[in-house]
């Protein structure tokens, strides 16, 4: 019985109830697209470090990351690499030699990260020819030839064509320094890691820092594994760290513990977009529901005259505050879903704000993502506000006295 008139109530007065399910229904669809646009600007920063800079995985030698001596190579890194490659969530491994170095021009100089690069292998981790600006990307013919960001070129007052001394250490010890004109120009979107970071092609620095070492190969500082699926991680990582026991190997949250913060933090970014929307749709709903029962001050003392309990009655009340929600509820997420499923494809262009996301590392185009989790927890919070907001007009309903109630005009 209580279901049955609690439906019809909310009826009764049809403007006031639409005025509200429309309130909650924005008010969903506003939760889930800021949630969506949170998770999708979070993933794009995640995936485009992953592959432009940490990969799912690195390996070291021992104590390279706490002094980044040029002499902590990987030992056999030939052997680590064909044991790596047979294992089937691997999609690319490739090996990287870095250096610290001074670059230098006639205006001033910085210290950078030499990452000399395999040019066979690179492109499988990620095409870094999409990240040219300006000039070119190395090619199978290129000597001696370095690219450098746009943001390092500004502030050096070098351009493509420049010529640029890097100085750094050899595998002796010893400071040597080595000649490289710059090809190209890139941007990789996160502006931190361009300001220190230059490329160069690994036979180009072979020669350099030690022709003998390593038996007669470039000395591989990283090797950095892209997998399949992300999620084959951790027991991928568990596997990698019983055999190679005497290697330290990291997962990306380890490396750039910015990532791992990100990704821990989207839960309560979630928790709290739709709390406080939320919490604002509690005054409209408790407005509307006191509104109701002061209307109906006259039928609420007959239903407590006739033998309708407190209990009943103040139940009454939430049931209804429950079905404005639940009415509003299907509504609100099938077209928070069609506008998340239209935007996903064709992403939200934020590039007049590029210049502050850049500072951060995060791309001007957006593609919001959803999950089925989100809508669950919404679903949670919509049941959990309406009872919260029939609290009070219930409250006020069951402390009217019926003989009042009755005579009130």
């Amino acid at each position: 019985m209580i279901i049955k008139l609690a439906w019809r109530n909310i009826w009764r007065n049809k403007t006031r109830s639409i005025v509200i399910i429309v309130a909650i229904t924005l008010g969903i669809i506003a939760s889930l697209f800021l949630d969506a646009f949170a998770q999708g600007m979070v993933k794009s920063f995640i995936e485009t470090s992953i592959e432009r800079v940490t990969s799912h995985i690195q390996v070291h030698s021992p104590g390279y990351l706490d002094d980044q001596d040029v002499k902590t190579y990987i030992k056999d890194s030939e052997e680590v690499f064909n044991t790596i490659d047979t294992m089937h969530e691997v999609k690319v491994t490739v090996g990287r030699t870095l250096v610290n170095a001074m670059i230098s021009s006639s205006r001033t100089s910085q210290s950078v990260t030499m990452k000399a690069l395999n040019l066979e292998t690179e492109s499988d981790m990620y095409d870094k020819s999409s990240m040219i600006i300006e000039g070119n990307y190395f090619t199978s013919e290129s000597r001696n030839k370095i690219l450098i960001s746009t943001r390092l070129a500004e502030k050096l007052s070098l351009k493509v064509g420049s010529k640029t001394v890097l100085t750094f250490m050899d595998m002796e010890g010893e400071i040597t320094a080595a000649m490289f004109r710059i090809i190209g120009l890139y941007d990789s979107g996160n502006n931190n890691y361009d300001e220190s970071t230059v490329y160069v092609l690994q036979r180009d620095l072979k020669d350099v820092i030690d022709p003998n070492v390593n038996g007669g190969n470039i000395p591989i500082h990283q090797i950095a594994i892209l997998l399949n699926e992300k999620d084959d991680i951790p027991e991928f990582l568990d596997r990698l760290k019983n055999q190679f026991p005497n290697l330290d190997i990291q997962p990306y949250n380890e490396i750039a513990p910015e990532l791992g913060l990100y990704e821990s933090q989207m839960d309560f970014i979630t928790w709290f977009y739709f709390i406080i929307i939320m919490l604002a749709l509690i005054f409209g709903i408790i407005n509307t529901m006191l509104m109701a029962v002061l209307d109906r001050y006259k039928e609420i003392g007959v239903l407590m005259a006739v033998g309708m309990g407190k209990g009943k009655l103040f139940t009454l009340i939430v049931v209804e505050t429950i079905f404005l929600c639940l009415v509003a509820a299907p509504i609100g997420m099938l077209i928070g879903y069609m506008i998340i499923s239209f935007f996903s494809n064709q992403g939200i262009d934020l590039s007049m704000w590029s210049e502050f996301l850049e500072e951060y590392g995060m791309q001007s185009m957006v593609f919001p993502q959803i999950n089925a989790l989100s809508f669950y927890r919404l679903t949670f919070i919509l049941v959990f506000t309406a009872i919260l907001a029939a609290l009070y007009p219930a409250w006020k309903a069951i402390r009217l006295n019926p003989l009042e109630a009755i005579r009130k005009i």
